[in-house]
């Protein structure tokens, strides 16, 4: 007796459709990096923000955090008054940077939060204020009593 070992021609042409249906369905995801360029600085933006309002407490001096389309800064105050300029710009947490970048064709909502020594979100005229940052199809709220980084 005779046995033969191998494929048919129709499991091979089988496999071989298979294949060729889940290369066209998930190599499109593997291709693009905006999904994952955007999430990494949505969480980049949050961790920031959390530095921000961590430092303003320790150094008991207010920190400014600014984003917009541009990217984000944080700067401290010359002097550790209520009156003195936003001058001295700090590098962002676990980078050598004092500007983050956001991916090209990511949407980010203007805003420039001000932590106080007590960790409140404030605004110019320092009153506790709640902050919404839009950063692609994802939000930042950041509660302005406690200061508290919300990424949703």
């Amino acid at each position: 007796m005779i046995f033969q070992r191998g494929f048919t021609l129709v499991e091979l042409v089988s496999v071989i459709v298979l294949l060729g249906i889940m290369t066209a369905v998930i190599a499109p995801r593997f291709l693009t990096l905006s999904d994952f360029e955007a999430r990494g600085y949505y969480d980049e933006v949050a961790a920031a923000s959390r530095y921000a309002q961590k430092l303003a407490v320790v150094s008991g001096c207010d920190v400014q955090m600014a984003i917009s389309s541009a990217g984000l800064t944080l700067r401290k105050r010359q002097l550790c008054d209520t009156r003195s300029a936003f001058s001295r710009i700090l590098k962002l947490p676990g980078k050598d940077v004092d500007t983050l970048s956001p991916p090209a064709d990511l949407s980010v909502s203007a805003a420039t939060v001000i932590f106080s020594p007590l960790g409140e979100a404030i605004n110019t005229m320092r009153i506790p204020t709640d902050y919404s940052l839009n950063i692609g199809s994802r939000t930042i709220q950041i509660v302005g009593e406690t200061g508290y980084v919300v990424a949703l």
